[in-house]
């Protein structure tokens, strides 16, 4: 990817390293694309069915959007200039394709390929660059790599067909243990990989021992289809967006979109495994000229899970106060489980908010707000494993009755609304463990609690940033939302998701929540 590219660039430019120009103009593409994926995978989120490959979404979003601070903030340093007004319509159409993938398989297919090509552009750019002049960016690449190249590991892993779940674990166990006794063949070490990457929770409540991997973060999944066609044609449309637009940097040699990308061959070899190469090939020399007929994202959409998760009543927080100590965690960690809805509503206001140009500290603490939510559930998933439950029931009611809100209304429903509704039992939670030295609980709910509280100042902060040209106050905009909830609440059936749920308001006892 040295061709004409940026290397290439500073030998003919004889200064050694990369002037403020060059590197205004660099930032200003990593920085659009880094925000593309931001966007792309808020919506991917909502659609992707695998409730264990939306968490890992989640994570990554946070990782791009704390990067794109980082650079809007270098940007500022450096007077770089609105990024938007000196995009170019090729690299913007990389940008806004992103999100519309024909699926779930072809989405992280996709997403593996940009994180791929940031990798090589990132990679090139800390070797161009001098170690003096060039030292802000040089910290800031360093920094970001790693975390890249981790992503793009476990994408690969991601893409894989998710034939064996993390809920089969006494396979995977068993197989692991058979592994164990036997003579170390490449085989039996594959096993031992894979009961440690399925998230087999070492831990005890007894031995506090941390595991290997908290939640399967790194599963090595089975290896048949991927996506087939589909995801490898995905892939080389996006490449060959990608190559018309000069690549990441936009130094490198432009290749009409007409023409049979230089990456064909790559993207065939390198995408979804099972896919015979013809095959891939052919479906990369199509994608070169059309776009995927089937590729564009509905929004709004429902939260999409598969058919491990069912809608259910989670019972009420008081339902839950005198039950054995074990079935009380179970219950709560059900409803940790279930803020799958407050990410869910948060990457709604992620993705709606692409283009509204806030001030960047918008971003990053809306980003960090959605990723606080992730993490809860993942806290759910976790503890309900440890105590050998698997994640089955889900309620998304909350979700389903605000996504069509205008963002203003969202977010205030979300962090002055139901933050608040939730807050007085956080402490109280949090102590109860402590006192029943349920130690793993204990830990789930303090930081939880913690976290509760920030989102609630991001909540003031942004809302009343959103209504300073506004003659409503916050107060009108709380109104508004009960009437939007009552709006629901009476649409009914017309509310109901594909796993049946429907749409709640306050009920008879004033309550903001079900459960």
């Amino acid at each position: 990817m040295t061709d004409n590219g940026l290397l290439a660039y500073i030998e003919h430019g004889g200064q050694g390293g990369i002037g403020i120009a060059r590197t205004a103009d660099l930032l200003r593409r990593y920085a659009y694309v880094e925000q593309s994926c931001v966007r792309a995978l808020a919506g991917w989120f909502v659609a992707h069915p695998d409730w264990e490959v939306k968490l890992r979404l989640g994570h990554y979003l946070y990782g791009h959007a704390e990067f794109v601070h980082a650079l809007r903030e270098r940007l500022g340093d450096m007077r770089g200039g609105n990024r938007h007004a000196a995009l170019e319509p090729e690299l913007k159409r990389l940008g806004e394709a992103l999100a519309h993938a024909p699926g779930g398989d072809a989405f992280v297919a996709g997403m593996k390929l940009l994180t791929e090509l940031l990798t090589s552009m990132y990679r090139e750019h800390i070797a161009a660059a001098d170690p003096a002049a060039n030292a802000p960016e040089l910290r800031l690449l360093r920094r970001r790599l790693p975390e890249l190249e981790e992503q793009l590991e476990e994408l690969g892993r991601l893409g894989r067909s998710r034939s064996r779940r993390p809920g089969d674990a006494a396979q995977a166990r068993s197989e692991a243990e058979d592994a164990a006794r036997g003579d170390g063949s490449q085989a039996q070490s594959e096993a031992v990989d894979t009961a440690r990457g399925e998230g087999l929770l070492a831990r005890s409540g007894s031995t506090g021992q941390a595991p290997e991997s908290a939640l399967g973060t790194g599963v090595e999944l089975a290896k048949p289809e991927q996506g087939g066609a589909e995801a490898a044609q995905w892939c080389a449309y996006l490449d060959g967006i990608c190559e018309a637009a000069g690549g990441i940097g936009g130094l490198q040699v432009r290749r009409s979109q007409t023409e049979s990308p230089k990456g064909a061959a790559r993207s065939a070899d390198s995408g979804p495994e099972g896919t015979p190469l013809a095959t891939a090939q052919s479906a990369t020399s199509q994608s070169a000229v059309t776009r995927p007929a089937n590729a564009r994202l509905e929004w709004p959409l429902p939260m999409q899970f598969d058919e491990r998760l069912q809608h259910a009543d989670l019972g009420t927080y008081e339902s839950k106060m005198n039950l054995p100590l074990r079935e009380r965690a179970i219950g709560e960690f059900e409803v940790y489980f279930n803020e799958f809805y407050a990410a869910a509503l948060l990457a709604t206001v992620i993705y709606d908010s692409w283009e509204m140009n806030m001030p960047r500290a918008y971003d990053l603490e809306i980003a960090h707000h959605f990723w606080d939510e992730v993490r809860h559930a993942e806290f759910g998933a976790i503890r309900l494993r440890e105590l050998g439950v698997e994640p089955s029931r889900i309620n998304m009611s909350l979700f389903e009755q605000a996504r069509t809100m205008p963002i203003v209304h969202r977010l205030c429903y979300l962090a002055l609304g139901l933050e608040v509704f939730f807050m007085p039992r956080k402490s109280e939670r949090a102590r109860y463990y402590e006192q029943q030295g349920d130690g793993r609980s204990q830990l789930f709910s303090d930081v939880d609690w913690s976290e509760e509280i920030n989102h609630v100042n991001y909540g003031k902060r942004w809302v009343n940033h959103m209504l300073e040209d506004d003659a409503r106050t916050v107060q009108d905009i709380q109104e508004e939302v009960q009437v939007y909830l009552k709006k629901a609440s009476a649409a009914g059936t017309d509310q109901t998701l594909q796993t049946g749920q429907h749409a709640q308001t306050e009920d008879s006892g004033g309550r903001l929540a079900p459960w």
